[in-house]
């Protein structure tokens, strides 16, 4: 990947976080029986593995959470780094996130409120121990805001879209690798 494709994905990924994208609807009702959502504080730590249990796709779909975990713990302390997006995220994933967080933070932005995810789907690929996991991802409740506290959040911003998420298990633990930032109706 070049250096201006790689900055223009950071740039897109902040824009989606901040304005949603065109072909999502600010629709508020869900159009799925799953219940997971992320309800951690912006503090707390972040694991992407399963237990023994839990099925492959909910272990799947449990690294996506735990993937918008992570990122909002960090997009809520710059300070903090992104060094930490690496245990729940590899790959085009990692580079694209990794480069929004550092963006938004040489903006001297912040992100207040947490996100919502809401798993809606877990596919197996054809590659062993990966699935194409779907999510409706409700930012609602998420501002982004610069260093004196005045929104960034432009005003019509969908409150949620749905994105793919490619994720794959190594070992006991499960990684977001891919997200092309495609934004459809929850």
């Amino acid at each position: 990947m070049n250096i201006n494709r790689a900055g223009a994905g950071a740039t897109l990924a902040v824009a989606l976080l901040l304005t949603g994208c065109s072909d999502a609807t600010s629709s508020t009702t869900p159009t799925s029986s799953s219940t997971a959502s992320q309800t951690i504080a912006p503090s707390t730590s972040v694991s992407a593995t399963g237990t023994q249990s839990d099925s492959p796709e909910a272990q799947a779909e449990a690294a996506v959470v735990a993937f918008w975990a992570m990122r909002d713990q960090l997009a809520s302390d710059p300070k903090e780094g992104v060094t930490k997006l690496s245990d729940v995220a590899r790959d085009q994933a990692l580079d694209v996130h990794r480069r929004s967080l550092n963006a938004q933070a040489a903006q001297g932005w912040k992100q207040v409120g947490l996100t919502s995810v809401t798993p809606q789907s877990a596919t197996a690929t054809d590659k062993p121990g990966e699935y194409v996991v779907k999510a409706c991802i409700n930012v609602s409740k998420v501002n982004i805001v610069d260093s004196e506290g005045k929104s960034q959040v432009p005003p019509g911003r969908p409150a949620q879209s749905s994105y793919e998420y490619r994720v794959q298990r190594d070992g006991e633990k499960w990684f977001v690798v891919q997200d092309l930032l495609e934004a459809k109706p929850c």
